[in-house]
């Protein structure tokens, strides 16, 4: 059994386009509930401005 696998954090849209990703280099290495929210937030305010696809 592997005990040195770590985590991570992503935001994945629903094309699979990956827009946000933390590889955690420690079990307690992670991004705050804020800096997710903030990118979550961000993706949604480009996400409205773009154009929409054929």
């Amino acid at each position: 059994m592997a005990t040195s696998q770590l985590g991570g954090d992503f935001i994945i849209d629903k094309n699979d386009y990956l827009h946000y990703a933390h590889r955690s280099h420690a079990p307690t290495d992670r991004p705050t509930v804020e800096t997710l929210l903030q990118q979550l937030r961000n993706l949604q305010k480009h996400s409205a401005g773009a154009a929409p696809k054929p």
